[in-house]
């Protein structure tokens, strides 16, 4: 039992608080026991009916219970007839997805009478109209009320009124729409509302609109560039030409379909044919090249075009007319490079990479992607020759990238070289200059969670005496080493269970108007509706970790309440959440780690000696409980098992008739070739799951500097970088499962 003392009684954030647990607790204190909505979540339908029958007769949870049940078992008519029966909000509004989603026919005399809730008229409203009961469904809309529930109302009636000769009535319903709608749901409304104050005219013209609405302080909250990108695709006029080019920079395909219009002007055609090529419209491009005067820029257009269309040779050939050019040269050189780098010509590519100095692009190209690369080239070009030694001459590899990032590489690119000198320099044993670097990776995304373990980390070692925080939301695999568990070792397996409040917890409630709308609408409306108010709410909230979590559990109600357990979107919006700086509460994270697929794990466990819980953890990070889920290089399924694998596995077990998209068969032939691993590496949890991901006889060659390095310093500096992060997800994962779910 390695991790016990670390997976229990661990005070994760005992300062969040959201929804109904208030804070984590410390993980010590239990949850509810579970009940048959908890089993059935779970992908555990046989202890789901045995906890039914444990439920009094005739009880409101046994009835709700029993819906629960007809759903997994595909009968949803049944599910509605028990929830009818319930004078409960859950069931009432479960009622409503059930006829959303065409899962039950509605009769407007036969419609439940709503009264005064307006989540209940608007998503019968919307359920009514889709069963072409218009007048019905239009009537119910509108006795919604004000609100942001009834600008969403006012929004599905204009567009059920787009079919009919009734312009004015449309374009009230969009005003009022509008003059109730949150920040966030102004997206939706925009484009539509345009419109028809275009088409109603007289005193609304809609010069007058536009400037009016540019005026209204709610307009001025989001970016200045959000407003842009709607009037861009409501196909409107923007303020100049001008603006749309700056668009360009932040938005290039939305600018591009305003800028389209531009074809017949001359003078724009080199930059046109730049945005072009910048999202992927190669037509365009190719037609906007033949209208330019021989110049310069001809030469690097046509090369990007032919890069583009994979013709190499051509591309090369257009690149090199610039090669005598002093104020061209660069830029070119660095493209083929690039080219020649995609024919695996690397003596050539990096010959051209060399070569690159101070650079300029013509001026008919300013502000284009070519002007960018221009301004860096060099570093960039540093950059590149530094990938292409940093596995055979790291230290000229590392005064490669040490040079790029002075040179002022940017964005992306700039992460990865400082990521990469701060590995060489670790791999040197030069602890001060890899925490240097790692410092220079800077907020990136991808590598920001990262830093906050490995730039203290490497401080520590240097004898700096800094430690490594003691919470890592987004990779909780950096716990284990701070808490000084022995990650590497796979612990016994335990008891473990699901935990209970499911339902309490999906119908909770944020007390924001926006996440309430959010929450509204999983029940109430069809999928268009929720999808693009969620995308809009995404959009309009990014990085608001808040946001995030209530995004993650609207997905998972809206699942539930029609018996789907697809735990993919609410996986990602919760990961989401606790990669931002607030992640949320306990139910965040049972949403980022659910029990999919108990059952089948738990045979597939008990045949091999594995712990269940690492076998959810393994299939969250392979396919994210995608069981139809097929990679790039082909593998398939749950555990993504390439076939000639399980085939050779199916084999050795005698199994016949397999399917690996099967979740059971999936979870039973990784369980089979992850014992194997362990097996191989002597219970040696890391080396097992880099057999696992990169092949055991390259985990072969990585056993002996297991013994000569920390465990963390070595999964640092001697794996595959895709390896790396692999055992770092799974293991994290597998962590938090145990934390989450272990009775240990």
């Amino acid at each position: 039992m390695r991790w016990s003392k670390f997976l229990t009684g661990v005070p994760l954030a005992l300062s969040l608080a959201c929804g109904p647990h208030e804070g984590l607790r410390g993980l010590a204190e239990p949850f509810p026991a579970p009940g048959p909505v908890e089993y059935l979540a779970a992908g555990s339908p046989e202890r789901a009916r045995e906890s039914v029958a444990d439920l009094p007769e005739n009880s409101p949870e046994r009835v709700y219970a029993e819906a629960q049940l007809a759903l997994f078992d595909g009968d949803p008519s049944l599910a509605d007839g028990f929830l009818a029966g319930l004078d409960y909000a859950p069931a009432r509004l479960q009622r409503v997805r059930l006829a959303v989603s065409g899962k039950v026919r509605l009769i407007p005399d036969r419609v439940p009478p709503t009264g005064e809730d307006p989540v209940l008229e608007l998503g019968y409203g919307i359920a009514l109209l889709a069963e072409g009961f218009s007048d019905e469904g239009l009537a119910r809309l509108e006795s919604v009320g004000e609100g942001a529930l009834g600008s969403v109302a006012a929004l599905v009636r204009a567009g059920e009124l787009d079919g009919y000769d009734e312009t004015e009535l449309r374009r009230s319903a969009l005003e009022k729409a509008w003059r109730f709608a949150t920040p966030a749901l102004r997206p939706l409304i925009l484009p539509q509302y345009l419109a028809a104050v275009r088409d109603a005219g007289g005193g609304w013209g809609l010069a007058n609109e536009l400037e009016r609405l540019r005026g209204e302080a709610e307009i001025a909250s989001p970016p200045w560039i959000d407003l842009t990108v709607w009037l861009i695709q409501a196909r409107q006029p923007l303020d100049s030409r001008d603006t749309a080019w700056e668009l360009a920079i932040y938005a290039p395909k939305e600018a591009f379909a305003f800028l389209g219009d531009l074809k017949r002007c001359l003078e724009e055609l080199p930059r046109l044919a730049a945005l072009a090529l910048e999202v992927g419209n190669t037509g365009f491009a190719a037609r906007a090249i033949d209208g330019i005067t021989l110049s310069p820029a001809v030469y690097l257009l046509k090369g990007e075009y032919e890069h583009a269309i994979g013709r190499p040779r051509q591309a090369l050939a257009q690149y090199a007319e610039l090669f005598d050019d002093p104020s061209y040269a660069g830029l070119a050189r660095l493209y083929a490079g690039v080219t020649e780098l995609g024919r695996d010509r690397r003596e050539a590519a990096e010959e051209h990479w060399s070569r690159v100095t101070g650079t300029t692009v013509p001026p008919e190209l300013a502000g284009t992607y070519l002007e960018r690369d221009a301004d860096v080239a060099r570093a960039k070009a540093d950059f590149y020759r530094a990938n292409l030694r940093r596995t055979t001459a790291p230290g000229e590899a590392a005064r490669l990238y040490a040079d790029a990032l002075a040179g002022g590489l940017t964005g992306k690119e700039r992460a990865r070289a400082a990521w990469r000198l701060a590995v060489i320099r670790a791999d040197e044993g030069e602890w001060a200059p890899a925490a240097e670097a790692f410092a220079q990776v800077g907020d990136d995304p991808d590598y920001r969670h990262h830093v906050e373990y490995w730039r203290p980390r490497m401080e520590e070692l240097a004898g700096g005496g800094s430690v490594p925080p003691a919470y890592n939301w987004a990779y909780p695999f950096y716990e284990l080493p701070v808490r000084g568990a022995e990650w590497w070792l796979a612990p016994e397996p335990e008891g473990f269970a699901p935990r209970g409040d499911l339902t309490d917890l999906l119908y909770s409630r944020p007390g924001d108007e926006e996440l309430n709308l959010l929450m509204a609408l999983a029940s109430a409306a069809d999928d268009d509706l929720f999808n693009a108010y969620a995308g809009a709410l995404a959009r309009y909230r990014r990085d608001d970790s808040e946001a995030d979590a209530w995004l993650a559990l609207a997905c998972a109600r809206r699942g539930y309440e029609v018996g789907d357990y697809d735990v993919r979107p609410e996986i990602e919006y919760a990961s989401r959440a606790l990669a931002g700086n607030e992640p949320g509460g306990l139910w965040v994270l049972s949403l980022a780690y659910p029990l999919t697929y108990l059952e089948d794990a738990e045979k597939a466990g008990e045949a091999f000696g594995v712990d269940p819980l690492l076998l959810l953890a393994l299939a969250r990070e392979e396919s994210r409980f995608d069981p139809r889920a097929v990679s790039g290089a082909g593998a398939v399924g749950l555990m993504q098992k390439m076939p000639a694998t399980a085939a050779m596995l199916a084999a050795e077990l005698k199994l016949e008739n397999y399917d690996l998209r099967d979740p059971g068969d999936s979870l039973l032939l990784g369980a089979a070739y992850l014992s194997k691993m362990l097996d191989r590496f002597h219970g040696n949890l890391a080396l097992a799951l880099a057999g696992y991901n990169a092949g055991p006889g390259n985990a072969r060659h990585w056993v002996a500097s297991f013994e000569t390095l920390p465990p963390d310093v070595w999964l640092l500096l001697k794996p595959f970088d895709e390896t790396r992060r692999y055992i770092i997800r799974v293991v994290g994962s597998y962590y938090r499962y145990r934390q989450l779910y272990g009775d240990g």
